[in-house]
């Protein structure tokens, strides 16, 4: 199996085959992959899911847009009491491999732009309809769908200043701590892939990203121990932790006590 970037595509000469494009209500709260049979684009026009791989969960709103790369292994679970959502299934070849855009998961956008939205409707509309040529012309429309995420990734990437990319991803750690950030998203800032990512991020700050982003979390949760009145539990959700359990541990490893002992010696 090839592995290339979703954001490289155009510099190769690549076949699509065997596309299947369906709007589906799961009839199940969860499911599990441990091996995803085909290349999938998804993406979720109501409701709120959970996806986990790669060790973490991705709360998912509508409007979402995800990759799910053959062989990869994910599970979903509903948040909302209900959830619409399409596929676009794809066989993809360079050079006579079948190739995948990555590993694990891609989280594309969490607010599907409209043309694109547009253009994944177009191909499963084909697939219903059973238009003449409708396999053709979906075709030609997922190529266009591909083309116009590399042209909105293109266009973001352009409105952002060149940076020192470990300064890049500071700047959007201090902006959005209390959000879920990921790797992923990283990378989409700085057009760097992970293992890139992660050396030059540790070589210019001489931390890793987990550890730079629970250090910020960590100290804007001080400034909310010492100046609000939110419970310890509400200071981890607002500045961004899963559960308060694992803040707690987060806080005694960087400052030596807990939050409340912390809270407690200000008086």
């Amino acid at each position: 199996m090839k592995y290339i970037s979703l954001w490289d595509v155009d510099k190769y000469d690549f076949l699509l085959k065997n596309i299947l494009a369906v709007a589906l209500k799961p009839k199940r709260r969860v499911i599990n992959h441990t091996s995803r049979p085909s290349n999938s684009f998804t993406l979720f026009t109501e409701g709120e899911v959970e996806y986990t791989f790669d060790g973490e969960t991705h709360r998912l709103p509508a409007g979402s847009l995800i990759y799910l790369p053959k062989g990869s292994r994910h599970s979903f679970r509903w948040v909302s009491d209900k959830v619409l959502f399409s596929h676009i299934n794809f066989e993809m070849y360079v050079g006579g491999e079948y190739t995948v855009f990555s590993k694990t998961p891609l989280i594309i956008s969490t607010n599907c732009d409209p043309e694109l939205q547009k253009l994944f409707s177009d191909i499963c509309n084909l697939y219903s309809s059973r238009e003449y040529c409708y396999t053709l012309r979906a075709k030609a429309r997922l190529i266009e769908f591909i083309y116009t995420l590399l042209k909105i990734h293109r266009a973001k990437l352009s409105s952002i200043p060149h940076k020192n990319p470990a300064t890049a991803c500071i700047e959007y750690i201090n902006e959005n701590y209390s959000q879920k950030i990921t790797t992923e998203e990283l990378c989409r800032i700085t057009s760097l892939s992970p293992t890139h990512l992660r050396r030059v991020f540790k070589n210019s700050t001489g931390s890793t990203i987990v550890d730079y982003v629970n250090q910020c979390r960590i100290t804007k949760s001080l400034e909310l121990l010492t100046h609000s009145e939110m419970s310890v539990m509400e200071i981890s959700e607002a500045v961004g932790f899963e559960s308060q359990n694992y803040y707690t541990r987060v806080f005694r490893k960087l400052m030596n006590t807990t939050p409340n002992a912390y809270r407690n010696n200000l008086t």
